[in-house]
């Protein structure tokens, strides 16, 4: 929806930004390595450190356990 901005990093965390104004909002520091790569979508994260993928919540800034459904309808809205 464009209301966040998300960045990962080398020093293990992924931040949260307000895309309006450019302020920090939240930091996700749960992270056991470089941040290599991270999307959003539908107020949840997906960051990729080396071999391992995280799914986060951008609204409880908490790590979550995707459900089945909710990873079918991200693979469907991704086409």
């Amino acid at each position: 929806d464009g209301r966040y901005i998300v960045s990962g990093s080398a020093d293990r965390t992924l931040r949260v930004w307000d895309a309006q104004t450019g302020v920090e909002i939240g930091m996700f520091d749960d992270i056991h390595d470089t941040v290599w790569h991270c999307a959003s979508y539908d107020h949840k994260v997906v960051t990729c450190t080396g071999d391992v993928l995280k799914l986060w919540d951008l609204d409880t800034l908490d790590g979550v356990e995707p459900n089945s459904s909710w990873l079918a309808s991200q693979a469907k809205d991704a086409r």
